[in-house]
């Protein structure tokens, strides 16, 4: 009888602590991670990487390339699932989406590297067409920043955007009347890319000059 009772009491321990393992598993329980997909367009030196994320719940987007911050996109904007990269130089990049979003309780991370190959001398030879275009960076607040177009041939170029993220904010050179300078106010603190950019029937191909600043509100 006394051994009886030891095998019975050995069961009902196993038993209740399977049940409780149990319990604990459901408590442990994360919201299950859908497996979006990126994919990547190349065209000589510019990308456009595409996300598929149509069945996620986004909170927000941020895209990096080596690890650097070049845009972020939250819910509520009239956001895009893609990412438009121009490089000046050759070389292998890794340009990599982080995704936070109701449907995962971890931020997922999808990367993929793009391999930018030295240009022949041909295109050498069309890249000397292109402006060499370059501005300079003036905080005046810590939301205010002043930003001066200055490069050989700026007189006489038509046409030249400047963007901040990617988004066109405004339009210089002749045809527009422009000063070449773009006065800004950012509302939120953040990592921003500011671009200057120009298509021209030398360059039809389209050149760029960038610069990140860190704003902290």
């Amino acid at each position: 009888m006394k051994r009886d009772n030891i095998v019975a009491y050995v069961f009902w321990t196993l038993f209740l602590l399977i049940v409780m393992l149990m319990f604990q598993s459901c408590d442990d329980e994360v919201n299950p991670c859908l497996d979006p997909l990126i994919t990547v367009e190349k065209n000589e030196n510019s990308v456009t990487v595409t996300a598929d994320l149509s069945e996620v719940k986004l909170v927000a987007l941020n895209w990096y390339i080596d690890d650097e911050l070049v845009e972020t996109t939250e819910i509520g904007d009239n956001r895009s699932d893609l990412l438009n990269a121009y490089f000046a130089k050759a070389g292998t990049y890794r340009i990599c989406l982080v995704i936070e979003s109701e449907t995962c309780d971890e931020p997922q991370e999808l990367c993929s590297e793009v391999i930018i190959e030295e240009d022949d001398e041909e295109d050498d030879e069309e890249q000397k067409d292109c402006p060499d275009m370059f501005f300079e960076s003036n905080k005046v607040s810590d939301s205010e920043y002043e930003f001066t177009a200055d490069f050989e041939g700026i007189e006489d170029l038509e046409w030249y955007a400047w963007m901040i993220n990617g988004e066109t904010i405004e339009n210089e050179g002749t045809l527009n009347d422009g000063d070449n300078r773009l006065n800004h106010t950012f509302t939120e603190s953040g990592t921003y890319q500011v671009c200057i950019g120009t298509e021209t029937p030398e360059c039809p191909w389209g050149t760029e000059y960038c610069s990140t600043i860190e704003v902290d509100l």
